[in-house]
C-alpha cells in the first residue's frame, strides 16, 4: 500500500503518506492489516474493497498534493454507506481543490459547482443542481429516475 500511495517515489516520504492515509480515514483499515502499509496489494486490488481503492487513490492525490483530481465513476461500484464516506472524504479533503468528476450517479455530483449534462456526446445544459432542475427537462427526468424514484443507476 506504501508503494501505490507514493507510486515508487522514495521522495514521498513516508509520513507524507501516513498523514494521507490518516485524512482519507484509512487509518484503523491499515492497522488491522497484518503488515500495515507495508501489506502487499494483489494485482487491481482484489484484496481490498472498492471502497478502500476508491480511498487509497485519494490518499496518493493528497500525496503529491495535485491540484486538479480527475475521478472517472469514483462511486460507480460501490455500496451507498461507502460512497457517502467517500463523499465527506472528497469534500473535506479536496475542498478548494479543481475536480473533474465524471459520473451518472447524480449522488456524485449534487455538490458540484458546475455540472456539465451530456446527452449523445454533447453538452447539452451547464449549472448547479438547481439551475439544473429548473433549467433542463433531461436533468429533471434523471433526478426523478434516480434520486425519487429510488433507483441509483
Amino acid at each position: 500500500i506504501l508503494e501505490n500511495v507514493r507510486v515508487y517515489n522514495d521522495n514521498v516520504d513516508v509520513d507524507v503518506v501516513r498523514n494521507a492515509i490518516s485524512v482519507v480515514q484509512l487509518d484503523d483499515f491499515i492497522k488491522a492489516l497484518p503488515d500495515g502499509l507495508d501489506t502487499e496489494l494483489a494485482e487491481r486490488g482484489q484484496n481490498v474493497s472498492q471502497g478502500e481503492k476508491q480511498l487509497i487513490s485519494f490518499a496518493r492525490a493528497l500525496a503529491f498534493d495535485s491540484e486538479i483530481i480527475i475521478m472517472d465513476e469514483a462511486t460507480a461500484s460501490i455500496d451507498p454507506q461507502t460512497e457517502a464516506r467517500i463523499q465527506r472524504t472528497m469534500n473535506s479533503v479536496f475542498g478548494g481543490k479543481t475536480m473533474v468528476i465524471v459520473a451518472h450517479r447524480l449522488t456524485s455530483v449534487l455538490d458540484a459547482d458546475e455540472i456539465l449534462y451530456f446527452s449523445e456526446g454533447r453538452i447539452t445544459a451547464r449549472g448547479n443542481h438547481q439551475t439544473l432542475l429548473r433549467e433542463s427537462e433531461d436533468y429533471r427526468k434523471l433526478v426523478e429516475l434516480q434520486l425519487l424514484g429510488g433507483k441509483d443507476e
